[in-house]
């Protein structure tokens, strides 16, 4: 079977409808799942609950090891956490080792509400599109993601 080739018009054409359909995606549609917290807060609360339940949820995360997990500098990591407890998601404490947070309760019912919402979601367009298939997109977008990667990487 011969290979297909594609010119560059097409990749442009290509590229483009990425850009627009995960676009379209995350500022479109995603708003009708993500009722309970915002795409954003989600994605740093889960992280940060990841980290904390990777060690034990009663112990703080400190400030400057929350800036090496979500790999970013220090006064972002201030802005980020300030937004977060300025919602009730967490809190601050000074400490004698360091400025840390910790998730508040209301933080952990968001984050366990709003994961509830997004499995049953999931469930329906698994459901809908079919196991198989839908295990198929996976392995191409993870092939596809890798490859991404690399190639942004080589740049």
């Amino acid at each position: 079977m011969a290979e297909t080739t594609y010119t560059r018009e097409q990749i442009n054409d290509f590229a483009n409808r990425m850009i627009t359909f995960q676009h379209m995606i995350e500022d479109e549609h995603l708003k009708h799942i993500f009722k309970v917290v915002s795409v954003e807060d989600y994605s740093l609360l889960k992280r940060i609950y990841g980290h904390v339940a990777a060690e034990n949820l009663a112990d703080p995360i400190y400030v400057k090891d929350l800036g090496q997990y979500l790999n970013v500098k220090s006064d972002r990591v201030a802005r980020i956490i300030q937004h977060l407890a300025d919602n009730g998601y967490l809190y601050w404490e000074l400490g004698e080792t360091g400025t840390h947070i910790r998730l508040s309760e209301i933080g952990l019912a968001r984050i366990k509400e709003q994961q509830e919402i997004i499995d049953d979601f999931y469930y329906q367009v698994i459901t809908k599109m079919g196991p198989d298939k839908f295990k198929a997109l996976l392995d191409g977008m993870n092939e596809f993601t890798d490859l991404v990667k690399k190639e942004a990487d080589n740049m």
